[in-house]
Formats: C-alpha cells, sequence, structure tokens
C-alpha cells in the first residue's frame, strides 16, 4: 500500500494562557474522582482534561473571534451534585460561568469595572473577587447555586490596575500595576501596603514594577504572601506584620505565574525566562533549591494539585503545548509534554481532497500528481463561534459550530488563473453540534449534548428524524447510576449506527422502513469511555477505549466476539502509548473486511479481527511452573493480525482512499510558527 505523507496542513492550536484544577489538593484522601483540569486558551477555548487513562481529553469549551481566556477559577460552592463550577475571564468586563456537560455559557455577570484583569475564589468557594482595570476588586456571591451570581461589594479602589488576585481567609492579596501588593479586610478596607523594587538598569523603567502575580501560603506557623514582578524577583512576605522576610532574584525577565504545593512547604515560579524554580522551606527560612526548562518558550500559568495518591505540577505557555510533571519529585522526576496534535481531531481527508478547520476557517486542499497540492477552498464562517466539527460526503460540506451547522454544496469553477477550485454555496441553516458525521446513505447526523438529529436529503426518506433511547433503558443505565451522559463517538454502516457516551455505554442503533430504531445498549467493560469506532464487513463493531484497550462486539448479541475474547490486549507501542487512539477507519479493500486501521498522535496501526494476534511465551513466576502468554510487538513482525509503527508523528488525520493509498497528514512541532523566545545573557539561546 502507499503512503502520501501530508504536511502542509498549516494547523496552528492556540497558545496556552491559563489553568485550574477541579478541587483543592487533599493530602490525607485519595484524588476525587471528578478531578478536572481546565486549559484555558488565547482563541477562547477551554479544554477539560480527566488526568485518568494517562490524561484523556473529555470536552472542549468553544471560544470565539476575538476572545481569550485570560483566567479560570473552579468553585463548589452551591451545586447540589456536588460537581465543581467553572468560571473564566477573557479581555472584557464580563466573568462567565460554564455549563461543562453543555459546552454552553450559563450566565455573563458584568463587573462593570473596567477590563476583569484576574479573578480568584475564596476557600469555601462562596465568593470570586475580580481584578478590575480601574482599581476596583468587586466580589462576587456564588452560593446562590449554578447560574447565579449576585454582587457582595466592591473592596477600597484605588488608581491602578489590580492584575493578580490570592484569598487569605475573608481577605483579599492583590498584586497590582504601581509595584504595590495590597491586603483588603471583608469590610472593604485596605489594612496593609507594600511595596516592591523598581527595575534597574541601563535601560529607562518609565513604568512602575509589575505585580503579575500573588499566592498565600497557609502554613501553622504563619502565613505568607508571595509575589512575583516584572524585574524577576520572588518576595516571601510575612502576614503578620506585611514586611518583607526573603527575596529572590531567580528568574531573567518578568515572574507571570506562581504555585503552591498542598503542605505550604515548596513554592514553584515561572514566567517569561521560560524556566520554572522551585523554593522549599528549611526551618525558618526559605532557599531556592531547584530550576527546570520543562517549556521552550513563556510560561504563562502553573497549577498544581495534590492528593494522597497524586501529585501534579502542570505548566504551560506561547509553546502551546500542555507540560505536566510532579510536585514531590519535580528536581530529577519525569515529565509529559504533551502534543501538539488537537486532542480531537481537525482534520478530514476525504478522496482527494484534505480538510482542516482551525477557528472560524475551513481550508481544503485538493492532492494532485507528484505529491503536489493546490488550496482550492477557504471558507471563514460569518459567526464568532469557533468550530466544532466538520463532515464532507459527495459535494457536500457540513460545518458545525455548537450554535448552528451550516451546510454547503461544493461547485467546483475556475479560479483568476484558470485553476480549478470549489466554491461554497450554502444550501441551509441547521442546528448546532459537538459532532458532525455523514452516513454512507448520505444522511447527516448532528450530535449535542441534548439530541441527536438525522437529517435525510434523500427525498423519499423522512427529512428530520430524532433518534431516542428508550427511557426505560437510558434511566437504567445511565441516570441511575449518575453517569455522564454526553456522547463522545459515533459510527455509521450500512444498517447500523453506534453512539458511546462518556460513562463507557455504547448505544446500537438498525436501520428500518421508517429510520433508525434502537436495538441494544452493548455490555459496558469498564468506565474508560470509547475514543474511536468503527463497524467491519463481519457486522462486527470495533472499539477502541481511553484504557488502550481495543474489543470487538458481534452486533446480533450484543456480546463480545470470539476475537475480543481470545485476544485481550494489543501489543506496544500502542497498549502502552500515552497517546489515546483519536481515529479509526475500516480497510476498504473486500480482501481485509476486518482490518481497521487506528491512529493516534504518535502512532499509527491495524488490527484484523479474522485472526488471533501471535503470542509468545514467556515464564511466569509461579511455583506451578506454569507460562502465560502476552502480544508480541510486531513492528519488528510481518504478521497481517497487527502491525503499527511510530514513524509518522505528529498524526492530526488519516484515511484510506481508492482503495490502495494510505494518507497520512502530519504536523511537524518545529513548523508551527511561535514569536521569538527570551533570549538569556547566562546561557545561550535555547529556542
Amino acid at each position: 500500500m502507499d503512503v502520501h505523507r501530508c504536511r502542509f496542513v498549516d494547523y496552528n492550536p492556540a497558545g496556552i494562557t491559563a489553568l485550574a484544577f477541579s478541587r483543592r489538593s487533599e493530602l490525607d484522601q485519595n484524588a476525587s474522582p471528578d478531578l478536572r483540569l481546565a486549559v484555558g486558551r488565547d482563541n477562547g477555548d477551554i479544554e477539560i482534561w480527566n488526568p485518568r487513562w494517562n490524561w484523556l481529553h473529555e470536552t472542549t469549551l468553544r471560544g470565539g473571534k476575538g476572545r481569550s481566556v485570560e483566567g479560570l477559577a473552579w468553585s463548589d460552592s452551591g451545586d447540589s451534585s456536588g460537581k465543581p463550577r467553572l468560571f473564566s475571564i477573557g479581555g472584557s468586563t464580563a466573568i462567565t460561568e460554564w455549563n461543562v456537560s453543555t459546552g454552553q455559557p450559563r450566565v455573563n455577570y458584568d463587573c462593570h469595572s473596567g477590563v476583569i484583569w484576574c479573578i480568584a475564589v475564596s476557600d469555601d468557594g462562596t465568593k470570586l473577587a475580580a481584578g478590575c482595570e480601574n482599581g476596583s476588586v468587586v466580589v462576587v456571591d456564588l452560593s446562590g447555586g449554578p447560574g447565579v451570581m449576585e454582587h457582595s461589594r466592591v473592596l477600597q479602589r484605588h488608581t491602578c490596575r489590580v492584575l493578580s488576585l490570592a484569598w487569605r481567609g475573608s481577605q483579599v492579596v492583590g498584586g497590582c500595576s504601581d509595584a504595590r501588593i495590597r491586603v483588603w479586610d471583608e469590610d472593604g478596607s485596605t489594612i496593609a501596603t507594600m511595596k516592591v523594587d523598581t527595575a534597574k538598569g541601563p535601560v529607562a523603567q518609565d513604568d512602575a514594577t509589575l505585580v503579575w502575580t500573588v499566592a498565600v501560603v497557609k502554613r501553622a506557623k504563619g502565613d505568607l504572601i508571595v509575589s512575583g514582578d516584572s524585574t524577576g524577583s520572588v518576595k516571601f512576605w510575612d502576614c503578620t506584620h506585611f514586611a518583607l522576610n526573603q527575596s529572590f532574584k531567580t528568574h531573567e525577565a518578568d515572574i507571570l505565574c506562581l504555585a503552591v504545593d498542598a503542605a505550604g512547604d515548596a513554592v514553584f515560579s515561572a514566567g517569561v525566562d521560560k524556566t520554572i524554580a522551585c523554593y522549599e522551606s528549611v526551618g525558618k527560612r526559605w532557599n531556592q533549591t531547584n530550576v527546570r526548562g520543562y517549556n521552550a518558550h513563556d510560561v504563562r500559568a502553573l497549577a498544581t494539585y495534590e492528593a494522597k495518591n497524586l501529585s501534579l505540577l502542570a505548566s504551560g505557555g506561547v509553546e502551546k503545548v500542555l507540560v505536566v510533571a510532579s510536585v514531590n519529585e519535580f528536581a530529577q522526576g519525569p515529565y509529559r509534554k504533551f502534543s501538539v496534535a488537537p486532542p480531537r481531531t481537525q482534520t478530514l481527508v476525504y478522496g482527494s481532497i484534505v480538510a482542516m478547520w482551525n477557528g472560524q476557517t475551513v481550508k481544503l486542499w485538493r492532492r494532485l500528481e507528484g505529491g503536489q497540492r493546490r488550496l482550492v477552498c477557504k471558507l471563514t464562517m460569518s459567526a464568532d463561534d469557533n468550530i466544532s466539527d466538520v463532515a464532507m460526503f459527495g459535494s457536500l460540506l457540513a460545518v458545525s459550530s455548537l450554535q448552528e451547522t451550516k451546510l454547503f454544496e461544493l461547485e467546483e469553477v475556475l479560479s483568476s488563473k484558470g485553476h480549478p477550485v470549489l466554491k461554497p454555496n450554502k444550501l441551509m441553516d441547521l442546528e448546532g453540534a459537538h459532532l458532525t458525521v455523514f452516513s454512507p446513505a448520505g444522511e447527516l447526523l448532528l450530535i449535542s449534548s441534548d439530541s441527536v438529529i438525522l437529517i435525510s436529503l434523500n427525498e423519499e426518506l423522512a427529512p428530520i428524524e430524532e433518534l431516542q433511547v428508550p427511557e426505560a433503558v437510558l434511566k437504567g443505565n445511565l441516570i441511575a447510576h449518575g453517569h455522564e451522559t454526553e456522547i463522545v463517538a459515533a459510527a455509521f454502516s450500512d444498517t447500523h449506527l453506534a453512539l458511546s457516551r462518556r460513562s463507557g455505554h455504547t448505544e446500537i442503533f438498525v436501520r428500518g422502513d421508517r429510520g433508525f430504531k434502537h436495538a441494544r445498549t452493548l455490555m459496558r467493560l469498564s468506565a474508560a469511555p470509547a475514543t474511536a469506532m468503527a463497524f467491519t464487513g463481519a457486522k462486527t463493531l470495533v472499539v477502541a477505549t481511553a484504557d488502550n484497550k481495543v474489543v470487538e462486539f458481534d452486533l446480533g448479541s450484543g456480546l463480545l466476539t470470539e476475537w475480543s475474547r481470545s485476544n485481550p490486549e494489543i501489543p506496544d507501542p500502542v497498549a502502552s502509548s500515552v497517546d489515546h487512539c483519536t481515529g479509526m477507519f475500516l480497510d476498504p479493500s473486500s480482501k481485509h473486511s476486518q482490518r481497521v486501521w487506528m491512529w493516534g498522535a504518535t502512532w499509527l496501526a491495524f488490527v484484523d479481527t479474522s485472526t488471533n494476534i501471535p503470542v509468545e511465551r514467556v515464564p511466569k513466576r509461579r511455583l506451578d511452573g506454569e507460562e502465560t502468554a502476552k502480544p508480541v510487538t510486531s513492528e519488528n513482525q510481518t504478521t497481517t493480525a497487527f502491525w503499527s509503527t511510530s514513524k509518522y508523528r505528529p498524526i492530526i488525520g488519516a484515511e484510506i482512499v481508492d482503495g490502495n493509498e494510505l494518507v497520512v497528514v502530519e504536523r511537524p512541532a518545529f513548523d508551527i510558527p511561535l514569536p521569538a523566545a527570551f533570549w538569556s545573557k547566562k546561557k545561550k539561546r535555547v529556542d
């Protein structure tokens, strides 16, 4: 089979601007099952990541044109279900509360005090403080529950921007643009003001030092305030007399973020010079102990979470990738730098067309002979919302956001240079969706948080059909056990439709004379949700799950097939990869009706469910002397049952076209444009 590598797709991820964990650290308990990490980006998107299963991306709250996420905060106040509430700010005068389940904003609260620079939630989760452009700190009451934000008070105003905030009990600590740190009491009065150093050097500094970030270290022997400013200094302040205890000049440029461990014994700082520094408490003094360079560019956000079984230090910034390390093993421990590939595919291969969408724009390239390509269509949506999904069928192009879906017909015309290009002609406006799929018959499936709509463009079929799961099944399998019901994956065959939910349940629908009807719910093998699915020619469904398992279900019985029972695991590197299966498709060749291709950001593989995967016998360390079998690593073998490679990376799309050509779309990290990084005076440039 010929392989066509496409590296011309100019996918450009957005930079990371904010990070926040949904729960506070709990050293005496295991990590909460609903622990999530919110990742804010400069295109307005907020990604929700689950630390389970090697960091599973669950959903993306879509932003829009001209929007950016400049701050994130979680609160567990007022929600009877116990689920934390997510708040964000982004270059406006409003605070947005999000409904994470639907991906839609619950409410926007306008502070009427200029652009909001920072937010912070109180320790008990009932108050949210917002630092504003005009020097005000607005305190909002969150005790009313989800969707309710009520004005509480405005703290004493000063003639400077409030750049950063932190809570100390009922007090609010703020870092300001006039080189000062202020502390407000619960009645709104300013009870302390601390001044940081001004910048020194050959370059004239007309502006005051900016206190970009503050944090509060809570300890039994006395709380401390920590500040990071535009001179690169980290300062520790006593909370009894509000006097300076210690100062460190660890960084060579602005410090943009701070994080504190759960015990109050370690503080982390990061900023423009790309490094993360650690300060540890030794007796009554603090020492700067370690500096690590996880990131290759400015670090704009830090977040920590610790529990009995988990220790996390997350960072991100202009490099556009998330980095996760350990608080406990910061000095020499391992870390994971996530791939630049999007967590959900934003690329589509359809025949000779390669499509990519980002923000409000869809680009279509046509692959030509000799490895050439030509941009044949660039479509920019009039709406401000970011695109959530795109699908193609024949000459039809469906472009979805959470608010609306637009259906276009692509007409081939000649450009001014005489080249054939595609002109999009709008056919209709439809409901919004986070998943958009065409069936083999050309029906359009739109999946949103509250509905599943199947739209037929064939006059002989029902024009619009809403797929329903019987209420008894829904309540019995999902709602009664508190499972998440959001649909995260979908797959079509000529006769069947599979919809998989975040809970790990998969619903099967069968095509009848009057459309698709619910047939059964497949057995739930684990809590790990499906990441990709595909039907085979043997009337089976192959499912890849978040725990790197590949299982096959018989559509007639709804049970595991003999192949799945005989092959409970797939070989490395897929089984041990930290990158989940992002896409799956059936080999169109009639010779391989049960061969399914899969791909993740760093691997490409196929598995043939008509043949068992070869195994090798290895001694099992048991007294009875029995042996056990494990799958072989087949990258070095010629078996037709399983094959994998890590040659292509990072992969952002793959598909077989014309029966014998495998198209692999890659986006190397070195091709992604970045601004110039900080050039240290003490060491060589590392960007």
